[in-house]
């Protein structure tokens, strides 16, 4: 019975969340309380304690910010490079605009396999940086390519992300080492 009444409160709440959310939608779309569609024309003049600036109204926004790029915007295009591998160094063709490393990292090994209108690519490398900061510097690098990352399963002691896009995913590995951190970036990329 406690169980019943818990998820007939939790049904209630989300269903209050619902509507108060069309509500605000409504009133955000320029519906507004019960006849007064006059409220989304007002702009303010002042603020108690600050300036407002009325010099772009809201209409006349700047449209100079580039757009973030969108999953028909490819990330790879042909022709593809051929397949490799290479100790040491990356292997010619590497995708490292896709792939890159920061600076004074260490690369171990790189690869490239590619087939058709796909290829994979994989970087092994060590860094001064600690384990953060390399994951700080690939969320930078892949949010301005628009991909967006999550959490995913690693071996214990370390950490592994997953960036993605449309078709496009990319696996960074990070672990602790004496001197910084070891990384590993995979990627499998469709052209577009």
């Amino acid at each position: 019975m406690a169980r019943r009444r818990r998820l007939v409160i939790v049904i209630g709440a989300v269903l209050a969340m619902l509507v108060v959310g069309a509500v605000v939608a409504f009133t955000i779309a320029g519906g507004g309380p019960a006849g007064n569609s006059d409220a989304a024309d007002e702009t303010p003049t002042s603020i108690p304690g600050q300036e407002v600036d009325n010099t772009n109204p809201p209409g006349d926004a700047p449209t100079s910010l580039p757009l973030p790029p969108t999953d028909d915007d490819p990330l790879v295009t042909r022709p593809l490079p051929k397949s490799g591998a290479a100790e040491g160094e990356l292997v010619p063709g590497f995708p490292s605009d896709l792939l890159p490393t920061p600076a004074g990292a260490t690369v171990i090994s790189s690869s490239v396999a590619t087939e058709g209108d796909h290829m994979q690519a994989g970087v092994a490398a060590t860094s001064t940086l600690t384990p953060g900061e390399v994951v700080a510097f690939y969320r930078a690098a892949y949010a301005s390519l628009g991909l967006t990352d999550r959490p995913t399963n690693a071996i214990p002691g370390s950490s592994a992300y997953a960036f993605s896009r449309g078709d496009n995913t990319i696996t960074l590995t990070v672990t602790p080492a004496e001197s910084g951190s070891a990384f590993s970036l995979f990627g499998a990329f469709r052209a577009g």
